[in-house]
């Protein structure tokens, strides 16, 4: 599950082999001749609905025999197909006997009542069923169309099968067809199953669940002749023709389409015990405050990395109880609200799902700002999904789950790959150097702290394979997607709320995933898939399946139809061009453009030749094309996860297109030299219409035969990977269509320990930051060395400064206030202003300890001190009433002169960069103690405050 590639059941695959064994004989004896003749298809419809009430539902007014309340009126209103048996007649219950409203017609003619007014009416059938894959799968819609012969019949219908949002089954399957076990003909005569047995039985809350087991189960009963579906209606039509008949048609959606409707964003209820409780009540939002007010308290049990700027979660823990994230339990009364119901429900989190990232920002923090970064893994968020913010059945089941189990769906990664915004996500990847205990960090190829946990979260060792559900989410990043994924009226839909999710992980990690979303009818859950194979990772040990599509003598053939499409989207029109002057490969133009441009191996367009990114080079490796890229972002990295400075937006922006570049140029060159094939698909489509058989699911492959029937140019190790499965029942013949993507198919490759360098050409000369063992650093980068400076310095401003402080009295430490440079002349002024305000009014000493020094510009942040704009000092005697005096007449000056003059009281809130207390003042507009200028401007405009005007 969750995994591109897998083949096919055992079962399925040996149908297959009998099929074309027997259809592939030159002399056929008598089951041949029958099973080619014969062979008819069946189908049948049931409803859920049961009578509460016959007389409010205008059931009594037919003229016979009551309606009976409960389930009777549905067993005996089963539709059934238009097939008859080899003898002529309607199979063995396909319709019950005991059905006939007409006491006077002991004939299935006289299906539906007063036949006397009507005359002999034909019962009423499902002529044909036709269902189709949407949204790549994630639903599958079904179109009934059914006739009924008298009105009496139609309003029966109308009772069953009209009803918007029940749920009905819908099961058909061949009447003959070859065993696998040992390949003889089967003739169908019994037409139950245990799926609509367990359909027709009231009550049962996971009835749904269970039935699309037992579905499962007669497929394989049936050796994949039988199919099954079970949906809720959706919409509706139907005629009334001038025979006097009804044609009617039903559409059916699977769960699945619930993903795109179910709300996540439910209130909390009333007033509760929730912590931080946003104003409009959202739980999730709630929960997300919570996670991040768990992680500040210190006094909860975390373990902390190596250098303490990573922190997670010790232990599991009850969240509802521990956290305190919901009520406690109510004692369940009659009338049980889902809401209630949802409270009750616990909620654990698991040892390393909540971890803390001691960061600060690329500018000078400010005041009260906590710059620390608060992260839940995806895994931790679709599970409260599931179990908070959904809709339940009265026992508390999801009516849609959700996929988050770890080690069930995994993703292409990469050892080089990380997100270039931690503010966004981060990627871990996992150690066995603890035995028995898996570790995390993140990625492998920065010297980060680890960060221990309890349970298998990433890699396992495999540097292109990663466990989705893994990822570290940062909680702010959670929270805006919930806010821009609202629609007009507020909601946030489970399926946009993923699906905005996965769209920027993949964005921010470079974009050589294709994550999407899908459904698993078995399950009843929804579940995330990435649309690339894994390298170097076996799917399964099942045979391949393969397909022979025309032919006889050596093997039949049940394909009736087979098409191959380009699959070209708008945004790789353009792209295809550059790849037809690339048929050697290249690497550089993208990945699904480097795999089409493989189908011209061999041939060149002869107007133009040979169409490389600037500065790159087919014959160069990726680390020789892109050593500058890789320098670049690998100090990125190492600056965001190893020293905690997190990136600017212009700095985040500027590293999106390396990495991208970077990843599928390495990625595509790896594929080309045989160390691995090529993740990505060949954008090419086949569709195969099929003699109707099941058991085929989305994301699993198949092969065909003979490989003549594909033009040479195309790969001879290609397989098919499934994208739709759409079935058609009408005039007795059923038929399955499956519309595929071409894929490279599974070769041996390189062990995964075999690689080395993260980057292809990279294996002795990385990167500063790297040794190419094992895709480890051998230490991290040194610190920037300091800045090129003139000498003598020339300080024109700072030296008008320093007169000052000189005729006040006051000091300088050292030459602090422009050993890296001079200070602006409105900093000077503003210094001026300031100390003379101080010596006036208060008579408190000065001393300067910091400006354009040498200290900050070491600082990876960007200061106001770099560019001349800020001055720190310190007072003597600095208690809390002298404090407070010179707070007030900086307060003055931000009031008399809004938004340029600045300052911060790092007494009483030093930042998390402040190496000691004192007062720091800056001049220019910007959001740097933003909040202490507001709050000085309101105060000044109160008449509460002295202002000072700089002129």
């Amino acid at each position: 599950m969750g995994i591109i590639g897998e083949n096919v059941v055992e079962g399925l695959t040996q149908q297959i082999k009998v099929r074309q064994e027997k259809l592939g004989k030159t002399h056929l004896d008598s089951e041949d001749i029958i099973y080619n003749n014969s062979n008819n298809s069946w189908l049948r419809v049931a409803s859920s609905v049961d009578v509460t009430d016959a007389s409010l539902a205008n059931l009594n007014d037919f003229g016979f025999s009551t309606v009976r309340e409960g389930d009777s009126f549905a067993k005996n209103g089963v539709l059934f197909g238009p097939v008859t048996d080899n003898q002529g007649t309607l199979p063995n219950k396909a319709l019950s006997s005991n059905f006939k409203l007409d006491n006077q017609i002991q004939s299935h003619y006289g299906w539906g009542g007063r036949s006397t007014e009507w005359g002999q009416s034909p019962p009423p059938g499902v002529q044909s069923l036709s269902i189709q894959a949407l949204n790549r799968g994630a639903i599958r819609k079904a179109n009934l169309t059914i006739t009924a012969y008298n009105p009496d019949q139609f309003r029966i219908i109308e009772a069953l099968y009209l009803r918007l949002g029940y749920t009905i089954l819908v099961e058909w399957g061949h009447t003959l067809y070859y065993r696998n076990q040992d390949k003889t003909l089967y003739q169908k005569k019994e037409f139950s199953s245990k799926a609509f047995t367990k359909f027709m039985k009231s009550g049962g809350e996971s009835q749904f669940t269970e039935i699309n087991k037992l579905i499962d189960e007669e497929k394989k009963l049936s050796d994949y002749n039988y199919d099954g579906f079970l949906g809720y209606i959706s919409n509706f039509n139907w005629n009334f023709n001038q025979n006097g008949t009804y044609t009617i048609n039903v559409s059916v959606m699977t769960r699945g389409a619930l993903i795109d409707s179910l709300t996540t964003n439910a209130s909390s209820g009333g007033e509760d015990e929730i912590p931080n409780k946003n104003e409009k009540g959202e739980m999730i939002t709630s929960f997300l405050e919570g996670c991040k007010s768990y992680l500040k308290n210190s006094s909860n049990p975390f373990v902390e990395s190596g250098d303490k700027k990573f922190r997670t979660n010790e232990n599991d823990f009850d969240l509802q109880y521990t956290a305190k994230l919901t009520p406690p339990p109510q004692p369940q009364s009659k009338g049980t609200t889902e809401e209630t119901l949802t409270q009750e429900k616990s909620l654990i989190i698991k040892k390393g799902e909540f971890i803390a990232f001691n960061a600060l920002t690329e500018s000078e923090p400010e005041q009260d700002t906590d710059t620390t970064q608060y992260y839940i893994t995806l895994g931790l968020l679709l599970r409260f999904l599931e179990t908070k913010c959904l809709f339940y059945n009265t026992l508390g089941e999801p009516i849609v789950g959700i996929e988050h189990n770890y080690g069930k769906t995994f993703m292409l990664s990469h050892p080089f790959q990380n997100s270039v915004d931690p503010k966004i996500c981060f990627l871990t990847s996992a150690s066995p150097s603890v035995p028995g205990e898996e570790k995390t960090m993140v990625s492998t190829q920065f010297p980060a702290g680890w960060i221990s946990t309890g349970m298998e979260l990433s890699r396992n060792n495999h540097p292109f394979k990663r466990d989705i559900m893994s990822i570290p989410l940062n909680v702010n990043f959670i929270t805006d997607k919930i806010n821009s994924s609202k629609d007009k009226e507020g909601r946030v839909t489970l399926g946009t709320l993923v699906t905005n999710i996965l769209d920027s992980i993949s964005f921010h990690i470079g974009n050589i995933n294709d994550f999407s979303i899908s459904f698993d009818e078995l399950t009843n859950k929804m579940v995330i898939y990435d649309n690339v194979t894994i390298p170097g990772s076996k799917s399964s040990t099942r045979e391949t399946a393969k397909i022979n599509v025309y032919g006889i003598g050596g093997g039949g053939s049940f394909v009736k139809n087979l098409n191959f499409n380009s699959k070209i989207f708008p945004s790789l029109q353009n792209a295809i061009a550059i790849a037809a002057q690339n048929s050697g490969g290249g690497g550089s133009v993208g990945e699904k453009v480097a795999s089409y441009s493989r189908l011209n191996a061999g041939l060149v367009d002869r107007t133009i030749k040979g169409a490389n990114r600037s500065n790159t080079y087919a014959d160069k490796s990726p680390y020789e094309n892109y050593t500058t890229q890789i320098n670049k972002v690998a100090i990125h990295f190492n600056k965001c996860y190893n020293e905690g400075i997190l990136p600017d937006t212009p700095t985040i922006n500027e590293m999106i297109s390396p990495l991208q570049d970077i990843l599928k140029s390495d990625i595509n060159r790896r594929s080309q030299d045989g160390d691995f094939p090529p993740p990505f698909y060949i954008p090419v489509e086949l569709s195969l219409t099929l003699k109707g058989i099941s058991g085929f699911k989305l994301y699993e492959k198949f092969d065909i035969t003979p490989d003549y029937i594909l033009p040479p140019s195309y790969p001879k190790d290609m397989n098919f990977i499934i994208q739709g499965i759409s079935h058609d029942v009408r005039n007795n013949e059923w038929s399955t269509t499956l519309n595929t993507l071409c894929w490279p198919a599974e070769q041996p490759s390189k062990p995964v320990s075999d690689f080395k360098g993260i980057i292809k050409g990279s294996t002795s000369n990385l990167p500063p930051y790297f040794s190419d063992s094992n895709f480890t650093p051998s230490s991290p980068p040194p610190p920037p060395p300091p800045p090129n400076i003139p000498d003598p310095l020339v300080t024109p401003n700072a030296d008008r400064l320093r007169a000052v402080l000189e005729e006040l009295g006051y000091s300088e430490k050292g030459k602090e206030l422009a050993n890296a440079g001079d200070i602006t002349r409105e900093m000077a002024d503003y210094a001026i202003a300031v100390f003379r305000a101080i010596k006036n009014n208060t008579g408190i000493g000065v001393t300067v300890t910091g400006g354009n020094d040498l200290a900050h510009h070491r600082f990876s942040y960007n200061s106001r001190h770099k560019v001349g704009r800020g001055v720190d000092f310190v007072i003597t005697p600095s208690n809390e009433s002298n404090i407070k005096r010179v707070e007030d007449i900086l307060k003055g000056f931000a009031a008399g002169n809004y938004s340029e003059a600045r300052y911060l009281n790092e007494y009483d809130n030093p930042t998390k960069a402040a190496t000691g207390k004192h007062f720091h003042i800056s001049w220019g507009t910007g959001t740097e103690a933003k909040a202490n200028v507001d709050n000085a401007y309101a105060e000044g405009n109160a008449g509460t405050l002295t202002t000072y005007k700089i002129t």
